[in-house]
This record gives structure tokens, C-alpha cells and sequence, in this order.
């Protein structure tokens, strides 16, 4: 469990509908393993007829929900050697999908990742054929399956370029958008390239992923109120560095955001 749990109200309106609408469904056995995340209420760990699974669920950005499943299950299509399936979904207010439990824990953080880099290519071009941009290439995503293959999980905010349709959270919440989530910035607007931040993840195969580059890009131009909470986020920032111990873990991930705002490193990783 995280440190704060739920409040009490609304675990209890969780477990009920797991209990009821998530049974109905083809869940059982589910139990409670991780709560109160900053987009996410709370995570079940359990079975889909008879498959272990792992049941995320949002009542805070549930659109997003339904996003991840239609998303997945489409990158699952194109390649189910890289991509878990996802096997239902519960739309509405109170949103969850139910996704296969990739079993064994260890991912691209816990291994050299140039040793994966034919699958990490494989997952790109599956990119690329879906007309997907998944916008958070990092080392956690990529979990190593049994059989040895990378599955990149959490499509949860990845965009359909068919649509370029974006999340309501994320636009309520710009300074998450753009300030954390691994954009790039570049003067009036953020991009997100997965080839680009591939390359950043497997620095000896940049060559291999360099004709990429482009192929996997969103760009979305600030608004005027986008650019001011930016700028106040910033502010805020460097006035909070200031009482920041230099050698805090919380320094440091402050220095790789404000790097994004200072163009001292334009690709700074979240």
C-alpha cells in the first residue's frame, strides 16, 4: 500500500464495485495493492477468468481509462509479444481496466537496456504501425516477461494520432503535462518523440534509432494560460531549490526539471 490511503468513503465505494460490476465482468479474488497515486485511486491484484491480472482504477481521470484499453488492445493486435493483453474494461465515472499481470517484477531499470535494444525497436515499430505515440519512454515501462520479451505497459495517457485527441486531467493539469511528464520543451510548445527518448534510453543505438526520430512525435503549442502556470511553476521551483539540500533526491529531480525550462538539456528525463 502507498503511505496515504484512500479516505475511507470512497475505498469503500472501490471495493464495492469491484465486488459487483468488476465480478460481473469476469474479476475475482481481487485485492487492494497500491492507492491514493496522483491520477490513479487505487490498484487490485487478481484474476480475469481464471488470469492474473491487475485491475487499475480512476474516478479522478477516467477518460483516460477507457484511452488506455482502446489503445492497448489495439497495440496487442498489432504485436502481442510486446504489448500484455487487456482484457476489459468498466467506462463511467468510476473508470477501471483490467490488464494481464506480467509476472517476474524486473524491468528495463533493473537490467542493462542495451542488451534489449532488438526489442525496444520491435516496440517502436509497433508504435508506428498502431499510429500511436506513447510519450513515456522510460526504463519502469518496459517489464520483462517469463519468456524474456520487454511488454511496455501503462498506455494510460498515450495519444492516438488519428485523433490527437488529449485527456481532460492532463489539461487541468499543465504544469504535470509539461513540467513532469518527460515533454521537451521548445519555446511555445511541448513534444514528445519516443524514438528520441528511446535514443536517450540506449545511448550505444542511437544509429539503429536515429531514422526514427520524427516518425513518433506529438507537438502541442501553449495556450496563454499554459504559458503563465508554466512560468509560475518554474518560479516556484527555483524558489523551492533554494531550501533544497544539494545532495536530497528531491534537488535532483528538481535540477532535471528545471533543465527543461533553461534549455540546458532539452531532452531531461523525468
Amino acid at each position: 500500500m502507498s503511505r496515504k490511503a484512500l479516505p475511507t468513503r470512497l475505498r469503500k465505494r472501490w471495493d464495492a464495485i469491484i465486488a459487483t460490476d468488476g465480478v460481473s465482468l469476469g474479476l475475482s479474488d481481487c485485492k487492494p495493492f497500491l492507492e491514493n497515486k496522483l491520477v490513479n485511486d487505487i490498484f487490485y491484484e487478481g484474476l480475469y477468468k481464471g488470469k492474473p491480472c491487475i485491475v487499475k482504477c480512476s474516478s479522478r481521470a477516467p477518460d483516460s481509462i477507457v484511452n488506455e484499453y482502446e489503445l492497448a488492445r489495439r497495440l496487442y493486435s498489432i504485436d502481442p509479444l510486446h504489448f500484455p493483453e487487456t482484457y476489459v474494461c468498466h467506462p463511467g465515472k468510476f473508470a477501471f481496466v483490467a490488464v494481464e499481470k506480467i509476472e517476474g517484477g524486473k524491468s528495463l531499470a533493473d537490467v542493462s537496456a542495451e542488451d534489449y535494444a532488438d526489442e525496444v525497436l520491435a516496440i517502436l515499430d509497433a508504435l508506428y504501425k498502431a499510429n500511436v505515440v506513447y510519450r513515456d519512454i522510460f526504463p519502469p515501462n518496459f517489464l520483462i516477461a517469463p519468456d524474456g520479451h520487454l511488454k511496455l505497459i501503462d498506455c494510460q495517457f498515450a495519444v492516438d494520432m488519428a485523433t490527437k485527441r488529449m485527456d481532460s486531467w492532463m489539461k487541468r493539469h499543465p504544469c504535470y503535462h509539461y513540467g513532469v511528464f518527460a515533454a521537451i520543451l521548445d519555446k511555445d510548445m511541448a513534444w514528445w518523440d519516443d524514438a528520441v527518448f528511446a535514443s536517450m534510453m540506449l545511448p550505444s543505438c542511437k544509429n539503429r534509432i536515429q531514422p526514427l526520430h520524427g516518425r513518433l512525435r506529438l507537438k502541442i503549442k501553449f495556450t496563454l494560460n499554459e504559458r503563465l502556470r508554466l512560468k509560475i511553476y518554474e518560479w516556484d521551483m527555483r524558489f523551492r531549490r533554494l531550501f533544497t539540500s544539494r545532495a536530497s533526491r528531491k534537488r535532483r529531480v528538481l535540477d532535471r526539471r528545471l533543465a527543461r525550462f533553461e534549455n540546458k538539456n532539452k531532452y531531461a528525463m523525468n
